[in-house]
């Protein structure tokens, strides 16, 4: 493999990871580097970088498959302070597809009675195959939002099928940037 290989090799999973869909100059490429703020913390605890594959044998609901690599957990609560100055949150992660549905990958706001706020949902698609997702959210109502729920899930359980994910994370601002585990977790643990 050329050194122009392995280059482009670098290129090209710098702007996946970044969601920059075109093809950067190097000047482009250092200008998109400084302008991330790699100095930030992943807000979902007990996230992975390794895949963990859901179970389809324990359901939540009769007909569709939950999960999270975040140690089992889809609830996460921040700080006031987040939740109030933060304009937008940035949900990503990677997931391979190996079901023959789509797998929906969902960040939801949920309000200080611990249930849903429905007319804050975003989500994303991922259809068969693997598929690196990224999206931004706005709390609705940030006083009454002291965090959100993120997870995937797919509609029709059985015959083996199954998706797996790694790399969930949760950034403030609308730039995907790169898994890193949250500063709370141990590393060397369950978190890497």
């Amino acid at each position: 493999m050329s050194i122009s290989d392995v280059l482009t090799k670098h290129a090209d999973a710098f702007r996946q990871k970044t969601g920059v869909t075109n093809k950067l100059s190097i000047s482009e490429m250092t200008n998109l580097m400084d302008s991330l703020k790699w100095g930030q913390s992943n807000l979902l605890k007990g996230t992975s970088d390794q895949y963990r594959e859901a179970n389809t044998s324990t359901t939540d609901h009769d007909d569709w498959v939950q999960m999270t690599t975040s140690n089992g957990n889809p609830f996460h609560y921040f700080p006031q302070d987040i939740m109030d100055n933060a304009k937008y949150f940035t949900y990503s992660g990677t997931v391979e597809n190996m079901t023959k549905y789509t797998v929906i990958a969902e960040l939801v706001p949920i309000g200080n009675d611990n249930r849903r706020i429905n007319n804050g949902v975003r989500s994303g698609r991922i259809y068969p195959g693997q598929k690196d997702y990224s999206f931004s959210i706005t709390c609705p109502v940030p006083k009454n939002c002291p965090g959100f729920q993120a997870d995937c899930y797919y509609y029709g359980v059985g015959n083996g099928q199954s998706f797996r994910m790694k790399e969930e994370r949760l950034y403030v601002g609308t730039l995907p940037g790169i898994w890193t585990p949250n500063p709370a977790d141990k590393v060397g643990g369950n978190a890497v």
